[in-house]
């Protein structure tokens, strides 16, 4: 074997065992790339890049145009930020259901306050994903793994979002760990001889405790008493519930609040789907159409969650159409029409399209069967 071989191969395995051990650490820690758009003003500082011009007023901007059905929840997000201490870290703490918007909500902040790089978000993020400390593990190791990681993320850029989710899955002493983080009395932790400040951090835990209260029918206030209560017994400290600056409840989403989030996704449908501008230029539908989305969604997954409703305009809508597009060799410009078809209760699904080397439209009707 000469002795470029012998490189090459050596330089192969490196990759595979670099490509390893970062995959690993994605699953505990990792960026959201889903939903990032080009902020106009930033400032970077050691890798930490910030949106300017007060990002407090475009987290409310984004949370009011892009979450539907959590008002309450979105009045409480913007008046934390608004009102933050700015010599203490912002914490926080998202309760209630799975699929009601909570990680979405994270999304729409972390959207708000860094610059996109390459399509991914910056370091300026943290994600840490509570399922992987589930299960029969070394405690001790997993607090120190937290703490590392949220320190040496600290250190490089101390204006981070720092996300713990699926808190559920991880255990009261782990969480306990965080302490040190959400102090306000305490400027900054150390780790390895170096420092990393805290005061400028903003930390949201996400988990599905008050799930009962959130859907019991009971009003605001005693559901926000209930789930903070529900949130604070997870401490094994007592003298660390204060940590937590605000507890919000994130409420199921009713028949009002999934239509409009059927209205979104109709109306951007080309940013939810690998659907270009060029294929189908818009989709016309009326009032029925919202409301019969919103019904069967419902029916269908025997929910008012949002998952449920984003799977069923999946189903209902995105198949269809795509379906419709590949039959389509030139890939034409099309306008998609619904329409509900009231005597079989059916959505009639209809693309109008012309073809850019005949001057005449073709049209293609399906009803979806559900």
């Amino acid at each position: 074997m000469t002795a470029g071989w012998k490189w090459i191969i050596v330089i192969c395995v490196y990759i595979i065992i670099s490509y390893l051990v970062n995959d690993v650490d994605a699953a505990i820690i990792s960026q959201n790339s889903w939903f990032c758009k080009t902020a106009s003003k930033v400032k970077c500082v050691s890798g930490c890049c910030v949106v300017e011009n007060s990002f407090e007023k475009k987290i409310s901007q984004n949370l009011k145009l892009h979450l539907f059905g959590q008002e309450n929840a979105i009045d409480m997000i913007s008046k934390a930020f608004k009102s933050r201490n700015k010599k203490a870290p912002l914490t926080m703490h998202f309760a209630g259901d799975n699929g009601v918007g909570k990680s979405h909500a994270v999304n729409l902040i972390a959207e708000a306050m860094f610059k996109c790089k390459n399509g991914l978000l910056p370091d300026g993020l943290l994600y840490i994903r509570g399922e992987h400390f589930f299960g029969n593990r070394d405690i001790e190791a997993d607090k120190r793994e937290i703490f590392s990681k949220i320190a040496e993320h600290l250190s490089k850029c101390p204006k981070s979002l720092i996300v713990v989710d699926e808190v559920e899955y991880i255990h009261p002493q782990v969480i306990a760990g965080l302490a040190p983080f959400m102090d306000d009395s305490l400027p900054h932790v150390s780790f390895n001889g170096k420092t990393a400040p805290t005061h400028e951090a903003t930390i949201i835990l996400v988990s599905d405790f008050g799930t009962e209260a959130t859907t019991a029918g009971m009003s605001s206030s005693q559901i926000e008493e209930l789930v903070a209560k529900d949130c604070l017994k997870f401490w094994v400290d007592p003298k660390h519930t204060h940590l937590i600056n605000h507890i919000i409840p994130f409420m199921p989403l009713d028949k009002s609040a999934i239509k409009e989030l059927m209205e979104a996704r109709l109306d951007n449908i080309h940013e939810i789907s690998t659907i270009t501008e060029d294929q189908i230029t818009r989709v016309d539908y009326n009032v029925d159409v919202l409301h019969w989305l919103a019904t069967h969604a419902i029916e269908r997954y025997n929910t008012s969650f949002g998952r449920g409703a984003e799977n069923f305009f999946r189903e209902a809508v995105l198949s269809k159409l795509v379906q419709k597009l590949e039959m389509e060799e030139e890939k034409p410009a099309c306008v998609a029409h619904l329409q509900v078809i009231k005597s079989t209760d059916k959505l009639a699904v209809r693309l109008q399209c012309k073809e850019q080397q005949k001057k005449d439209t073709k049209i293609i009707e399906e009803e979806t069967e559900l």
